[in-house]
Order: C-alpha cells, then sequence, then structure tokens
C-alpha cells in the first residue's frame, strides 16, 4: 500500500484497451479545442488585420461637420491627449476639378498614417500628384502625364490601387497640403486630425468635450464580417465547452469499467487494511496519468498541425484572411484548464468509488442473483418491444453518462449547423439592405449628367430588365435653419422596381431618411417647407464668381421614410422631374438593375468599351462569396462535431458491449422460456434503438432550447431555426458502428440453451 502510484500504474496496463480508449479521448479533446481556440485567435487578428488593410494605422479621423480649418491651438490640444499615441494633419477638399468633374483631394502631410490611410506611398512634392487607378482609368493618365488641377499643372508622381470595393470606388487625388490650400483658395491648410489610440471610444468623448462641433470618425470594419468574427468566437467557445464535457462524459463511461473490474481488486485491498482514501487515491493517479499523457501529446500534435499543416489547409479553403499563428501561451494556459475541467469532473464522479467494503461485493453478488430470478417473471406473451423496454428500463440508470454523451453531441451538432444558416441569412439580409437591386451600377463623377444620361436611357429602353437610378448633386437644402443633404433620383421607376415602400410619388413628394425622421419627430404625409439652395456661376476652374438663381421655398410631403444608407446617407430624396431643386452640378450615384444576372452581366460587359468608367457590383455572386466565407470558417467546425461523433460512438458501442455481455444469462433464461432466436435478436435491436434515440430526442431538446434561448437574448423574438441535417449524419454513423455488435449479438443468440 506505501506504493499508490505503482497499483494505478498496474491497473492501467492490465487493461490495455480502456486505457487507450481514455487516453485516444483526452488526445482528441485536446487536439480539438486548442485548435478552435487558435482558429478563433487567428480570425479576431485576420479582421484586425483587415480594418488597418482598409483604413490604415489610424483609429478615427477628426473634422467638423462643414469640414472648416483647424486652429493650431485645437491640434495640440489634441495631439497632446494621454488618450492619443500618434496624430497626422491632413486636408480634404470636394472643390477640386479634374477634367471638368469633381474629384475626391486630400492634401497630405507626407506621413505615414496618411499614406497607410489612402494607400500612396511616394513623399509628394509641391508639384506633384498621386491619383488612384479609377481616376487613371478615367482620364487615361499614365505615370509623368501632367494634369490641369484648377489651373495647376502637376505631374503624376504615382497611381495607386484603391481599397475600396470595386462598386463604392471614386476618383481619388493626393497632393501636398500646401498645393491643395493654393489651389483652393483656402486660409488654411488642415481640416482632418487622424490619431492612434489605445482607447478611442474615450478619446472622442474626450475631444469633444474640447469643443462640441467636432465630428469624431471611428474607423471600424465592416459591420457584418464583425459580427460573423464574434459569432465564430462564441460558437467556439459554446464548442469547447461541450467537447470538454463530452470528453468527460466518454472517459468516466469508459472509467467506469475500470471500477467495475477493479472492485473485486479493491475490496481485497480496503480487507488487508487500506483506507478509504488510499483507494480513492489510487483513482485519482489512474486520472491524472490519463490527463497528463493525452493533454501533453495533444498539446505537442497541436502545434505541429497549426505550424506545419494549418497554412496549408487555410490556403486551400481559406478559412480566415492571412497566416495562421499558433499561440502558444495561450494554448499552454487552455491545455490547463482542460486538466482542470475533466479532472473535477472525474474526480467529483468518481467519489464514491473508493467506499468499497468486501461485504458489497457479496450483496452486489446477491442483489444480481435476485435480479435473475426477477426477469424469469417476464411473461413471455408481451411482445418483443416490450420486454426490450423493460429490459432498457433498468438499466438506465446505470447508463445515464453514455445517453448525456449522445444528446450532448445532438445539442452541439443542431446549434452549430442552425447557427451556420442564421449566419448566413444575416449576410443575405444585410446585403439585401446594401443591394437594394440584382445589380448596382456606379459611373464617374468626371461624366455630366447628359453623358450619363445617355447610358441610362440606352439601359431602360431595353426590355429584359428593370432599371432605375439615384443621382448625386453638389447643392445642399435647409430645413428649419439646418442643412439638408439631398439626391435626385427617377422616383417613378424605382416604385416600378419596388425599391421604394411606397406606391404613388408626386413631384412634390420626397423620400426621408429614418434618422432625419427621428431628429424632426417626421412621419409619412407630413407636409413640411424647405428652401432649395443657391445655384452660383463658376469660371472655368469651378470658383464662385456669383448668385445666378437664389434658392426658393418650396412645399413638400413626405411619401416615406427608409432606412438609413438604404439609397446612400443622404437626409431626403426628391424627384428628378422637380425643377425646384437644383440640378446642374448633378451626376449618376447609382444605377439600379434587376433581371437575369447573367444578362446584366453581359450587357455590361459590352458596354464597357464605350462607358470605360462603368464600375458594377453583383448581389447574387456577392451573397455567394459570404456564404463560402462563411461555410469555410464553419468547415472546421462541422469536421471537429463528425470527429467528435466517431469518438462517442466508439465509447457508445463499448458501453451496449458491456450491457449485452452482463446480461448473457438474462437473455438465456429467456431462451428457456422459449423465446427464438431471432425473437431475442430483435430484442436487443430494439434496446440499440431505445438508447439511440432517447439520447437523441433530448439532445434534440437542449440543442432547440439552445439556439432559441441565444437567438431570443439577441434578437428579442423567437425564430424557431433549426437545423438536423448534421443530427441525420450522426444518426448514421451510429448505426454503421452498430454493425460491429453484429459478431456479438450472433453468439449471444446461437448459444446453446444448456449452456
Amino acid at each position: 500500500m506505501s506504493d499508490l502510484k505503482s497499483i494505478s500504474i498496474r491497473f492501467l496496463k492490465r487493461s490495455k484497451v480502456l486505457t487507450v480508449s481514455c487516453l485516444l479521448s483526452v488526445f482528441i479533446a485536446t487536439v480539438l479545442i486548442i485548435e478552435m481556440f487558435n482558429l478563433s485567435m487567428n480570425a479576431t487578428e485576420s479582421y484586425k488585420q483587415s480594418v488597418k488593410a482598409m483604413y490604415g494605422d489610424c483609429d478615427a479621423g477628426i473634422h467638423y461637420v462643414d469640414y472648416r480649418g483647424f486652429n493650431d491651438e485645437i491640434v495640440d490640444k489634441i495631439a497632446n491627449l494621454k488618450e492619443v499615441s500618434d496624430y497626422a494633419t491632413l486636408m480634404y477638399s470636394s472643390e477640386v476639378r479634374i477634367a471638368g468633374g469633381p474629384v475626391y483631394t486630400v492634401g497630405t502631410d507626407n506621413s505615414k498614417m496618411v499614406s497607410s490611410r489612402y494607400n500612396n506611398t511616394k513623399i509628394l512634392s509641391q508639384n506633384e500628384i498621386a491619383i488612384n487607378e479609377v481616376l487613371a482609368k478615367v482620364g487615361n493618365y499614365k505615370l509623368g502625364d501632367c494634369i490641369e488641377v484648377n489651373n495647376v499643372t502637376l505631374e503624376v508622381a504615382e497611381i495607386f490601387k484603391d481599397k475600396t470595393s470595386n462598386v463604392d470606388s471614386v476618383e481619388m487625388a493626393v497632393v501636398c497640403k500646401e498645393m491643395l490650400q493654393k489651389i483652393t483658395k483656402k486660409d488654411y491648410n488642415t481640416n482632418v486630425i487622424m490619431i492612434k489610440s489605445d482607447d478611442v471610444r474615450n478619446a472622442e468623448y474626450v475631444i469633444k468635450r474640447l469643443d462640441a462641433d467636432i465630428t469624431t470618425v471611428v474607423f471600424e470594419g465592416d459591420e457584418l464580417y464583425e459580427d460573423m468574427v464574434e459569432a465564430f468566437q462564441f460558437f467556439v467557445i459554446v464548442l469547447s465547452v461541450c467537447i470538454a464535457l463530452v470528453t468527460s462524459l466518454f472517459t468516466l463511461s469508459v472509467f467506469r469499467n475500470f471500477i467495475h473490474k477493479y472492485r473485486r481488486d479493491l475490496a481485497t485491498l480496503r480487507l488487508i487494511g487500506g483506507t478509504t482514501a488510499q483507494t480513492k487515491r489510487i483513482f485519482k493517479h489512474m486520472i491524472r496519468i490519463i490527463l497528463l499523457l493525452g493533454i501533453g501529446s495533444g498539446f505537442f500534435v497541436s502545434y505541429l498541425f497549426n505550424t506545419v499543416v494549418m497554412n496549408t489547409l487555410n490556403n486551400e479553403i481559406n478559412i480566415i484572411t492571412g497566416e495562421s499563428h499558433f499561440f502558444f501561451v495561450s494554448s499552454l494556459e487552455i491545455a490547463a484548464v482542460i486538466f482542470v475541467i475533466i479532472y473535477v469532473l472525474m474526480t467529483f464522479m468518481i467519489r464514491k468509488s473508493g467506499e468499497i467494503l468486501p461485504i458489497e461485493v457479496l450483496r452486489n453478488n446477491e442483489a444480481s442473483k435476485r435480479k435473475k430470478k426477477r426477469t424469469k417473471g417476464i411473461r413471455i406473451l408481451k411482445s418483443d418491444l416490450y420486454i426490450a423496454r423493460k429490459m432498457v428500463k433498468v438499466r438506465v440508470k446505470d447508463n445515464t453518462i453514455m445517453l448525456l454523451t449522445i444528446a450532448m453531441l445532438v445539442a452541439v451538432s443542431i446549434v452549430g449547423a442552425s447557427f451556420t444558416g442564421i449566419v448566413k441569412k444575416n449576410g443575405a439580409e444585410y446585403y439585401k439592405n446594401k443591394y437594394l437591386a440584382e445589380t448596382i451600377v456606379t459611373t464617374s463623377s468626371s461624366v455630366t449628367l447628359q453623358e450619363a444620361e445617355v447610358l441610362y436611357t440606352g439601359l431602360r429602353e431595353d426590355d429584359e430588365i428593370k432599371v432605375s437610378a439615384v443621382y448625386t448633386t453638389g447643392y445642399r437644402a435647409e430645413y428649419n435653419g439646418e442643412t439638408m443633404e439631398y439626391m435626385i433620383a427617377d422616383m417613378d421607376a424605382m416604385i416600378k422596381q419596388n425599391i421604394l415602400p411606397i406606391t404613388e410619388f408626386s413631384e412634390s413628394s420626397m423620400i426621408i431618411s429614418e434618422s432625419f425622421a427621428e431628429a424632426h419627430s417626421m412621419k409619412v404625409s407630413d407636409v413640411i417647407e424647405i428652401k432649395t439652395a443657391d445655384v452660383y456661376k463658376l469660371d472655368a476652374n469651378g470658383y464662385k464668381i456669383g448668385v445666378e438663381k437664389e434658392g426658393t421655398s418650396c412645399t413638400m410631403q413626405i411619401a416615406g421614410i427608409m432606412k438609413d444608407g438604404e439609397l446612400g446617407f443622404r437626409d431626403a430624396y426628391v424627384d428628378i422631374h422637380n425643377k425646384d431643386f437644383p440640378q446642374d452640378a448633378v451626376w449618376i450615384d447609382q444605377i439600379y438593375i434587376d433581371g437575369d444576372s447573367q444578362y446584366i452581366e453581359d450587357k455590361l460587359e459590352n458596354l464597357r468599351g464605350e462607358y470605360s468608367y462603368l464600375k458594377w457590383s453583383n448581389y447574387s455572386e456577392v451573397v455567394r462569396v459570404n456564404d463560402k466565407e462563411i461555410e469555410n470558417r464553419y468547415f472546421m467546425i462541422e469536421m471537429v462535431v463528425r470527429i467528435l461523433v466517431i469518438i462517442s460512438s466508439i465509447g457508445w458501442i463499448n458501453s451496449l458491449r458491456n450491457i449485452f455481455i452482463s446480461r448473457t444469462k438474462d437473455y438465456g433464461i429467456l431462451r428457456l422460456q422459449g423465446v427464438s432466436r431471432m425473437r431475442l435478436a430483435k430484442m436487443m435491436i430494439y434496446q440499440i434503438l431505445y438508447y439511440l434515440l432517447s439520447g437523441i430526442v433530448c439532445g434534440m431538446v437542449i440543442g432547440c432550447a439552445l439556439v432559441e434561448a441565444l437567438l431570443y437574448s439577441d434578437l428579442k423574438r423567437f425564430a424557431f431555426d433549426f437545423d438536423f441535417s448534421i443530427v441525420y449524419e450522426m444518426i448514421i454513423i451510429m448505426l454503421l458502428f452498430c454493425l460491429l455488435l453484429v459478431p456479438l449479438l450472433k453468439r449471444i443468440c446461437n448459444r446453446k440453451v444448456v449452456e
């Protein structure tokens, strides 16, 4: 009794099959959990990198609502805030025109932060300009060309790639701040400040206190992508907990066989003077040995897999963007947590295993005999299904762990598959709000309204498609002394295309955004007074030289309210036939096309030869790519669930095998009472189905309840959106594993009655 560890090791060596089963279970659980954790961490890092790639090495942009200039005092105050770790200054202007069209222009301080934001790399001198590929393509510019910019000639020093998606790209130019100040004739050269901050939300609050008119734009990634990453992380946590529970249940199920097998050995130890604590310690040593070997080897294999295999696999199926890394220290901590969880659960569940007295073994034997005698009382006249149910009912308590393992797997499968489908639907809904038609087309801001109208008219004449358009205007109206940004749209065409939530629209009607309606307590059918903008005379360079037409007061009726961003981030939308609103500084913002996606794609490709500035994006293609990314990300999770199903099926088959072997004498008694071999086989098959269906039904209830609880906490409503696809696979896999029991069932059924 002095060397309890050696006794534990002997027990493990004597039962190689049980020991290997436990080790394999803990090993695979460790690999799966650590891989899931690293996949989650890499997804988060990938998301952060994608945000950085889009917005550069800065966290927020600061400007006034009207983009007026900052004085040096405000710049110094913001730069010296403790929440701001670095900053850069730049100038933005919408008054720059190249080849007669407005161009988004930035005046840079040539800092790395500004360059990372706008993707240009060259340090620009006074007489140089950097342009993006969109502007280069529209104007057919090349490196070294000279461009006339508001009566100033600049040399193209760089053509840089645009970071935004194809459909959102605009003509962009970057010059040094001093040159932009000279071109626009302003008395300032800074109206935007970029900052880096570890606590950008707090920095936003502090900056607002400096000047209430300052607006801070926090650079964040795509809302849908962020939600996908968060949902993925959450599910990885849930799945990891479930893996730990399933592994604990499986290991305990196998470990109970240890307890049963060595029950007499432990009783003998008690008989020669062993204490309860010592017998318990033997099992604890066995658990620790299994966990240390299983978790240690699992951690090592996880490291090898992540550093050798994962990047290759990621390149094939694109699970995450970028390279996969192994978070060594964090993974080590996860391994320690796995050890603690399984060890605590195991020691708690076997807490009574050491309380074994020699007399208990005799009692159990006698009880076993009495049970066998009672079995004789089963009436043969009852159906095979009834007898099988009675036999299962007697042993349900002893096999609760097996049923819980099946239930947990089913629950995890339902949650995983349902979440994948829900994330896909959320993605489709998100893009449906952005893509109000099958295809969205944009032109160039340098294209005149007349040129764009020729394109639009040609598209509308095609009977195979439905077309409408929204126009951007350089003017702003006023409501109650406040600025109202508006766009002009072909409302009749948009109504026919079911884009607008109205059925009728007049020239004196307007659509307003949801935020504008809430800010001014407006509702549909309200009548409001709008003052249109003044129309100025402009010289050849686009500078104002006088008022050509003064703004007038118009009575407008609100025909509908749309969610922010559905038609662009503007306050209101006016019909193109309303001539009271200035329409000379207008170009097409977006063209909405509905119809067969392939037909639309072919038509636009043919038009590109004539209209080189055309850009478009297809809703079906965007949703397909989004679904593919989600499927790739959840592919690993589905594989984990399938692996768990296989592992648990092995444990399940072992448990069923032990059940049938332990009841061999009961089946012999049934044979003595006249039950045929065929009926006996049917009874055992019914028992298998009872165990399987009980676990599956219980798991489906738990899984559905979890899905609904999680959805209700987020959506505040019940969705009843479940996916049982993996559950069907589980049933098939488990039934296939049941074929391994055929030799045993055949041997029991063919056993001679006299034996």
